[in-house]
């Protein structure tokens, strides 16, 4: 594909971008997903990087949307020196880079990790080669941490490895997790989504994945989850970290966002409107700590040391 001529993302080419809306976050802050993705972007996850772009469509106003990096060949190209041809990708359980083989080859991994006991030393070090534990450690944690109730292994969530191997330290043919479409987030600090996060299957969490239940046998894997969680905790989501951020973000987007509101929704929609949709974020990272290590060390049975 031909790579579009504008450098979007620090000297990275693209055959295509997205602008996105904002998702479900369209009406109130616009960036829920974008900025949650930035704050993940240290950890062992894919992100889309974003920039804030007011679009003009034949002149006419239509306000305030994010370029968005989309998960496509070129993607991994960019990020891990690694060609289309050499990539296997799943969006949301179907496959998207690959076709069949790529979604038989992760349903080959889920069913080893599935119907083995990952307690026995040999069979989690072959699930070690099959996944990238760390990547999915991290994708686990910092959706239970932000309150994630739109996706599970099926739905808004995307995986990808290199079909062969090479000298590339990502092209080791092991499975990584890719966020995307966090937008379904930060309801309330004080949800419990170790045991309420699928809200569209009764009686289902995302603890329940057989994956999960299954590698939580292992006490290795169990302490890992366990020290990520405080750390993601205690550094990306840091609620000092987090506003400073937040207020950065604030005064990029208030003015283009009321003026799209205003146009979209309502005339009646103020700056004060647009700075409660941002409180609303702030405060649910000011206040999550209080909730979720305890709601941690419940699940896991693990005392506070």
């Amino acid at each position: 594909a031909s790579v579009i001529e504008y450098d979007f993302f620090e000297g990275k080419d693209y055959s295509s971008i997205k602008l996105r809306n904002g998702g479900s976050s369209h009406e109130e802050s616009k960036i829920v997903d974008a900025f949650l993705q930035y704050l993940s972007a240290e950890r062992n996850v894919s992100i889309q990087a974003s920039k804030p772009c007011v679009v003009f469509l034949n002149g006419e106003y239509w306000g305030i949307d994010n370029v968005r990096e989309r998960y496509k060949e070129d993607y991994f190209l960019n990020h891990y020196g690694i060609s289309g041809g050499n990539i296997w990708m799943l969006d949301a359980g179907a496959a998207s880079i690959g076709s069949y083989d790529a979604w038989n080859d992760f349903k080959a991994v889920t069913t080893f990790i599935t119907e083995n006991d990952m307690a026995v030393t040999e069979n989690y070090a072959k699930a070690s080669e099959l996944l990238d534990i760390q990547s999915l450690i991290d994708y686990y944690c910092i959706n239970l941490y932000i309150d994630n109730k739109d996706m599970a292994f099926d739905k808004n969530m995307g995986i990808w490895r290199s079909v062969q191997a090479g000298e590339n330290e990502f092209e080791d043919c092991k499975w990584r997790f890719m966020l995307y479409d966090t937008d379904g987030s930060l309801y309330a600090p004080e949800n419990n989504t170790f045991v309420d996060s699928e809200w569209w299957k009764e009686d289902f969490d995302l603890m329940d994945e057989p994956i999960i239940k299954s590698l939580m046998q292992n006490e290795e894997f169990k302490q890992q989850f366990y020290n990520t969680f405080l750390e993601i905790a205690e550094t990306t989501f840091a609620y000092d970290r987090v506003h400073k951020e937040l207020m950065a973000w604030k005064e990029i987007y208030e003015v283009q966002a009321v003026k799209s509101h205003q146009r979209f929704l309502s005339a009646d929609i103020t700056v004060e409107d647009y700075e409660g949709y941002i409180e609303k974020i702030d405060d649910f990272f000011k206040r999550r700590p209080d909730y979720i290590i305890g709601y941690l060390q419940e699940e896991l049975e693990i005392a506070v040391e």
